[in-house]
């Protein structure tokens, strides 16, 4: 079994400033997945949108401008193609080139958010690189005993561009 993770999250993000340094943010973040065999070309292909909700302070006295967030972050797998649903089996299974690769667990869930990161520039444009991590409550794909699943703990290394 294959699994891989596309290169890129992508997508917009609104931030409302709030006293004293805090602010609001929302985004809404795009992700592909894709599983499959390594011995077989053809991969399903998983889409799921993110909503992470975000409570964030900014350190303003130092000149590099750092940030914390915290917060909570929902999902939701939106589409899965390059597959069919496997016939005979119970749950919501997909088979690539006839034999079983996943099981969609559960098509939405929520997780909890962790971040740091800085923002830089001045002007127009400003670049914010993050690392955030958030523990997702359950897994979208798989089973704990499958051996192809999602992982509850995800880390991510974003680059957020703020026009």
């Amino acid at each position: 079994m294959v699994a891989t993770t596309g290169r890129y999250t992508f997508g917009p993000a609104l931030q409302v400033g709030l006293p004293y340094g805090f602010s609001f943010e929302a985004d809404l973040l795009y992700k592909r997945f894709a599983f499959g065999f390594a011995s077989e070309p053809a991969r399903l292909t998983a889409h799921r949108l993110e909503m992470p909700l975000l409570l964030r302070y900014a350190f303003h006295d130092s000149p590099l401008h750092p940030f914390i967030q915290v917060g909570l972050s929902l999902n939701r797998v939106i589409a899965v193609g390059g597959s069919t649903a496997c016939a005979g089996t119970v749950g919501e299974f997909y088979c690539v080139q006839g034999k079983p690769a996943v099981q969609l667990r559960h098509r939405h869930t929520h997780g909890f958010v962790l971040g740091a990161g800085m923002d830089l520039g001045r002007g127009a444009v400003r670049f914010r690189p993050e690392l955030r991590i958030t523990e997702w409550v359950d897994r979208n794909f798989g089973t704990k005993d499958s051996i192809l699943r999602s992982n509850v703990t995800q880390v991510e290394l974003l680059l957020g561009l703020r026009f």
